[in-house]
């Protein structure tokens, strides 16, 4: 498991490091100590469309306080610093046709502003009961697998406040050791946008969202399912309901055992997400429970590291927004 910001909270609970009240307490924490750091200035957040060398290369030329802040994808990243630095560093974007949205953010998060912060939330860490990972959960602070320490586990989570989000690099470690499936857990898909545009060259890589609520969440979660099924998931329980003559599991059961690419793959499993819909409850929630229960096998399969197989899936938890409210 792997969380963005704040969503990698959520990682820790299902990684076994926090209980979910102890991630609440910390979380709650965590946005308490940065709202009361007091600086002159307090910095500011912008998105940058395009690749991080390019980023870098205008960056040098900024004289103000300007860093990375969250890097996100091969083709956006957002930079955090001083609020000299940020309008400076956006007036050089423009100069070079680089499109730049400024952030409406209370100060600038994952830079050494908001560092003040890590103190006071250490002590709320030390209060709390951390235990070892159960699942394998890579950090934002360094790109890699969380240690089994949980003193170093509190020393990556202090640093992870005033650290850049390593999102392309923690997404590369995941698939260094194996992993080929991502499933983003929260509201809208920006995690499944990274992770395609990371992977963009590479063919064996399946990415989906869970929750976009234009779609609803029972047709976003049939999307999730159909994704499941073409990338292996489920497959033996459609093959089982296909048997049972359900006639609405024969295109599923066709598009799993069918033999073709990765991307043919999910589109003939898409394809059958009406057939889905018209399920009877039952089947679904069997065909759900298969599949789930098959990448939670293979998530403990390659132990705190991997290596891991094609079908270990890795979930992506999402950092909301205050807009968000689903």
């Amino acid at each position: 498991v792997m969380g963005h910001s704040l969503g990698e909270y959520a990682a820790l609970v299902a990684g076994g490091i926090f209980s979910f009240g102890d991630a609440l307490e910390a979380a709650a924490a965590r946005g308490t100590e940065m709202s009361q750091v007091k600086v002159e200035d307090p910095g500011k957040m912008a998105a940058v469309m395009a690749p991080l060398e390019d980023v870098h290369t205008i960056l040098e030329s900024v004289e103000g306080y300007v860093v990375p802040a969250n890097i996100n994808s091969s083709k956006q990243c957002v930079i955090g610093g001083s609020t000299a630095g940020i309008e400076e560093a956006m007036q050089r974007l423009a100069e070079q046709k680089i499109r730049a949205v400024e952030l409406p953010v209370s100060h600038a998060f994952h830079t050494e502003i908001v560092a003040p912060a890590s103190v006071p939330l250490r002590a709320v860490f030390d209060r709390l009961n951390m235990t070892p990972p159960s699942l394998p959960v890579v950090g934002n602070a360094t790109g890699g697998f969380y240690p089994k320490d949980v003193e170093d586990i509190k020393d990556l989570l202090q640093a992870q406040i005033s650290s850049p989000v390593q999102w392309v690099k923690g997404l590369e470690t995941l698939y260094e050791a194996g992993v080929r499936s991502f499933v983003e857990v929260g509201p809208k898909r920006t995690l499944q946008g990274f992770v395609r545009e990371v992977f963009t060259e590479t063919e064996d890589v399946t990415s989906l969202m869970t929750n976009l609520p234009r779609l609803g969440g029972v047709q976003s979660i049939n999307h999730t399912l159909c994704g499941l099924l073409a990338a292996g998931y489920g497959a033996r329980i459609a093959e089982r309901l296909d048997a049972a003559g359900d006639s609405a599991s024969q295109p599923i059961a066709t598009a799993v055992a069918a033999e073709a690419t990765s991307a043919g793959y999910l589109s003939a499993a898409i394809d059958a997400a009406p057939s889905i819909e018209n399920m009877a409850p039952e089947g679904l929630r069997a065909m759900i429970t298969e599949a789930v229960r098959e990448a939670t096998a293979h998530l403990v399969s390659g132990g705190p590291t991997g290596p891991f197989d094609r079908y270990t899936p890795c979930l992506l938890y999402t950092s909301p927004s205050p807009r968000d409210e689903d």
